[in-house]
């Protein structure tokens, strides 16, 4: 059988996220790695800040055939990427903004969001949206 008939609820594909710190205060929270050690270039030479980003074709950092992946690694793009996860993260507009988790949580998968909430995306403006929309507590689970 495929695993539309197996598995009734939709999948979601791409870098996973962990939630589960929002369940267990105890569980370590893990960062995004996008921008720091999970860039992926598509076979065409597309370069996005991890796997997950695949499906956001309006936002490719740049191209390796068409530069150097050092430009595109240390340029404007994955400059602003990283900006968000280190520090940017408290401008997010949306429920994230009330949450006492978001200084851990930092509003998880920016490309969850992006996909869920902007229909034409633009930098740096699209990475402010939230919440990631498989945040557990929009489930109300804790």
């Amino acid at each position: 059988k495929n695993l539309k008939e197996n598995y009734k609820e939709k999948l979601v594909l791409g870098h996973p996220i962990d939630f589960l710190f929002l369940i267990d205060p105890s569980y370590k929270v893990r960062p995004c790695r996008g921008g720091s050690d999970a860039p992926i270039i598509l076979p065409n030479g597309n370069v996005y800040p991890c796997p997950a980003w695949k499906n956001i074709q309006d936002l490719c950092a740049g191209n390796i055939y068409k530069q150097n992946f050092q430009k595109i690694w240390e340029g404007e793009y994955f400059e602003f990427f990283r900006n968000f996860i280190l520090k940017d993260f408290e401008h997010i507009i949306g429920l994230c903004q009330e949450c006492k988790f978001l200084s851990s949580c930092k509003g998880k998968c920016v490309a969850q969001r992006i996909l869920k909430y902007h229909s034409a995306p633009k930098l740096p403006k699209c990475l402010n949206i939230g919440p990631d929309p498989l945040c557990l507590r929009l489930f109300k689970i804790n």
